[in-house]
């Protein structure tokens, strides 16, 4: 499970199913968007605030947590609640 205040961030950072629907946001054009983007920025909020393990220190390390980005990204784009995530 990811800290409130992560997933605070990553909701801040994409557009929830209703958001997009609401501002008239395509499934292809939230697409558009989180690959140019959204990718990389869910990327860092869970490199910076998540960091379960303390790699954030370790250059070397910053693809670690990109196993979970999918996941998140579809629960994102499916307007899942924070308990979801």
């Amino acid at each position: 499970m990811f800290r409130a205040e992560t997933i605070v961030r990553l909701r801040a950072l994409t557009i929830s199913k209703a958001a997009r629907e609401e501002a008239a946001l395509s499934t292809t054009d939230w697409d558009t968007w989180y690959e140019s983007r959204g990718r990389a920025l869910s990327r860092a909020v869970l490199w910076v605030v998540w960091d379960p393990i303390g790699v954030n220190d370790v250059p070397l390390a910053y693809s670690e947590y990109d196993r979970y980005l999918a996941g998140i990204a579809q629960r994102l784009r499916n307007g899942d609640s924070a308990e979801r995530l």
